[in-house]
């Protein structure tokens, strides 16, 4: 089952062939950790799921609350209401005239997608290779999860050519941004934590957002700032995401731990996070 447009159907039902999300990648989505039904973070998400149709002059309303029961009825109808799964949350400008130009505002007929599928259990490190697609930092694409997802895709096959699992991204000067679906994180010799800022094609991550709170709160330094490629070297790494949660990667063949006390700790902070949103979700609705 899935949700589409307000109704509960059988997967496989048509999307408009003129909707512009399909002809032109003009749409946005989330992709939501969900535990026993009830969705991770869905206010972070909803937030930059609603800035982000904002910006584009998309003319949709993202109600969190509604949301949150939609995603809890469509686990119960897919008997995915326990353990993990991952929703995903879609929205198109809708259908259109032929050519560019979007329907005035009032005129807009939104798409709304909802799916959920089983959520494997995330691996225990993953190995990273440097790819040749770039990240532009001034894109809008690269600020929101839209649907032109392209480079994205170019750049995790790119990795999984080489037999990795995660491809990091360089933006057009040469820097790290970050992962194909993923925030990444190094780890400095002298425990300091650096990541790229936003400013350098990074997606804002609703993960990344909860470790940089917990290093704050907790006095650990950390900084975002430009990263060049050298220093990923014998650093042990870390990627953030939704359904990833933190997890430790090495660069290529490099023998660099990912065995650390502080990505130990980090990764008990996000688990400590992502347990106390859960139990107020449970609480709020």
């Amino acid at each position: 089952m899935i949700w589409l447009n307000d109704a509960f159907v059988e997967e496989g039902p048509s999307i408009d062939p003129r909707d512009r999300g399909f002809l032109l990648g003009d749409g946005l989505f989330e992709t939501l950790y969900v535990e026993d039904g009830r969705p991770a973070f869905l206010n972070a998400h909803s937030a930059r799921l609603q800035g982000g149709l904002n910006e584009l002059g998309i003319n949709a309303d993202i109600g969190v609350d509604f949301i949150a029961k939609v995603i809890a009825d469509l686990a119960m109808r897919n008997n995915l209401n326990k353990g993990r799964a991952a929703a995903r949350l879609t929205v198109t400008r809708g259908s259109g005239q032929r050519g560019l130009v979007a329907p005035p505002a009032g005129e807009q007929r939104p798409t709304r997608l909802l799916t959920i599928t089983k959520a494997r259990a995330p691996a225990s490190e993953l190995r990273l290779v440097i790819c040749a697609t770039r990240r532009f930092s001034r894109a809008t694409s690269s600020r929101f999860k839209t649907l032109n997802y392209l480079d994205n895709v170019l750049a995790r096959n790119e990795a999984a050519r080489e037999g990795a699992d995660e491809a990091i991204m360089l933006n057009e000067h040469g820097r790290v941004a970050c992962a194909s679906a993923a925030n990444l994180f190094i780890i400095e010799d002298g425990g300091d934590i650096i990541t790229p800022p936003v400013e350098e094609g990074v997606l804002p991550g609703v993960v990344r957002g909860v470790i940089i709170s917990a290093a704050l709160r907790e006095g650990i330094a950390i900084e975002e700032r430009p990263v060049a490629t050298e220093e990923l070297m014998g650093k042990t790494l870390f990627l953030t995401n939704s359904l990833i949660g933190v997890i430790g990667a090495r660069l290529g063949d490099e023998r660099a731990s990912t065995v650390s006390p502080l990505l130990d700790f980090l990764q008990s902070c996000y688990a400590g996070a992502l347990r106390n949103d859960l139990v107020a979700f449970r609480g709020d609705r």
